[in-house]
């Protein structure tokens, strides 16, 4: 999942519309701008309708 609109942000929280790379499919979530949550977090999110994260895709086409 990639962020691809925050829509709303309260000192480093905030809430965005996130898309995924894979599906094309859209979910509203919250999430922390911090560096943890951007190289750790976000790389992990499973999307809701086809399952794939980008660490998970990542992973397998390196070890291609």
């Amino acid at each position: 999942m990639k962020i691809n609109e925050i829509i709303n942000k309260f000192d480093r929280n905030f809430t965005a519309i996130y898309k995924c790379e894979y599906c094309g499919y859209k979910t509203t979530k919250r999430g922390y701008d911090d560096n943890h949550y951007m190289r750790t977090v976000l790389p992990d999110l499973k999307c809701d309708a086809c399952g794939k994260s980008s660490r998970k895709n990542i992973d397998r086409r390196c070890a291609e």
